[in-house]
């Protein structure tokens, strides 16, 4: 309860301290791609998985922005004793994003850098859907980088690739034991900027 709070604060901090009066200082994201795993979950072999997510960011400086979003990454898992398992990761990330065209100048095509803190919990389901396990929410990072292809004054196409790491304590067998998931998205995404 104690990270909730010190996210939600953190959060409303950076908000309140924005001015408000500049246009276009905000951007709404949605995207969607493909998760790869760079290892197993404990025993529990991965398969390439789906990513969706969206966020919401808020320009601080000319070619930085704070970010807030939530997503949600789906694995299947390979065959195991008693049918499959899949493996969901959901939850939040607060971090920064800089930006910059390549050529100096607005209307180009524009290098995006970006690194968050997340607040995600792994969810293992069985093939009817009922949760199997699940580990509590906890912290853990992303880091990622990409372009942003301007489609007119507002709208923008973002591909991404982003690498991102969770350990939690999870029950895969007999008791509970720290696992690390581990992969990468490659993700395109559509952004508004307001």
């Amino acid at each position: 309860m104690k990270i909730h709070r010190s996210i939600g604060l953190a959060t409303a901090l950076t908000l309140v301290a924005l001015p408000l009066q500049a246009q276009e200082r905000w951007t709404v994201e949605f995207t969607g791609g493909a998760a790869a795993p760079t290892g197993d979950l404990g025993e529990l072999g991965l398969n390439t998985g789906l990513a969706f997510g969206a966020s919401l960011g808020a320009q601080v400086m000319p070619h930085l922005a704070v970010y807030g979003g939530w997503d949600w990454v789906h694995f299947s898992s390979d065959e195991v004793v008693g049918g499959e398992l899949d493996v969901e990761e959901t939850g939040y990330a607060l971090g920064l994003r800089f930006q910059h065209p390549l050529r100096g100048e607005e209307g180009f095509p524009q290098v995006r850098v970006q690194a968050a803190a997340t607040y995600k919990h792994i969810e293992v389901e069985d093939d009817e859907g009922e949760v199997v396990t699940d580990s509590d929410h906890g912290v853990g990072w992303e880091a990622g980088a990409g372009l942003v292809l301007p489609l007119g004054e507002r709208w923008m196409l973002t591909p991404m690739l982003r690498y991102r790491s969770l350990s939690r304590d999870l029950d895969l067998g007999p008791g509970a034991a720290e696992v690390e998931l581990q992969y990468l998205t490659f993700e395109v995404g559509a952004s508004l900027r307001f």
